[in-house]
């Protein structure tokens, strides 16, 4: 799903049928990071580290419990992945390192995660997009493009990354490809907001008011003969 609260509400009702459900945990732990919500992001990982038959085993039996509200929460959860990266080896485990990472505003670590989980699993179009995303963060935006143009290789309906490439190129002082992707992320899904308050944004940064009202009008179809490339 391209829409984190959608996404959230779903991935509850499926661990509340089934707490084991792995995946469903993981991407919660993602959705919330993406929400702004730290502590329940992770509450997910670290009962999806619990709950994992590999790397729940595995775990140190004698490692004291640390509050979700304390400060240390994000270093205890992070220190738990680290050894379950260091038993074994897993994309998952990268993955949740990235995010982790992420959460500490700690770049440079981050892009190394997600290019280890890639080295496992090169086919992943989310790792793709995270490796994106984190490279726009620490303001590498042409690193970013790249990334999320291999997310997109692999899933040409990925609303998010046309959306986040949209945001890059838009960084890059690149208006009209910014337009381009933002058109394409609203063909695949016109219910996206913010994607139109990004395209209203670039359209004014472009000077072009004639475009405005279509965009206030949530109607693409007048950027089809202009922006011909945005449209499959």
């Amino acid at each position: 799903m391209d829409n984190d609260t959608q996404a959230i509400a779903a991935l509850v009702k499926a661990v509340e049928l089934d707490a084991t459900n792995l995946s469903a945990l993981l991407e919660l732990g993602v959705s919330c990071t993406n929400e702004l919500d730290q502590t329940q992001a992770l509450i997910f990982m670290q009962t999806w580290l619990e709950a994992h038959p590999v790397h729940g085993a595995t775990r140190d039996p004698e490692l004291a419990p640390v509050a979700p509200e304390s400060l240390q929460f994000l270093q205890h959860v992070t220190g738990e992945f680290r050894r379950a990266a260091e038993q074994h080896e897993d994309s998952d485990v990268y993955l949740a390192l990235g995010v982790l990472a992420n959460l500490r505003e700690d770049y440079s670590e981050a892009t190394q995660c997600f290019k280890q989980g890639l080295r496992l699993t090169p086919q992943s179009h989310s790792l793709w997009n995270k490796l994106g995303a984190t490279a726009a963060n620490g303001g590498r935006s042409k690193e970013a493009v790249y990334a999320y143009n291999q997310a997109l290789h692999l899933k040409p309906t990925y609303v998010r990354s046309w959306a986040n490439a949209g945001i890059a190129h838009a960084n890059l002082g690149d208006h009209t490809n910014a337009v381009s992707y933002y058109l394409r992320a609203l063909f695949l899904n016109p219910e996206v907001d913010h994607v139109w308050d990004n395209l209203r944004r670039t359209c004014e940064m472009m000077g072009r008011a004639d475009l405005l009202e279509k965009i206030q009008e949530k109607d693409i179809e007048p950027f089809r003969s202009e922006f011909p490339h945005a449209f499959p």
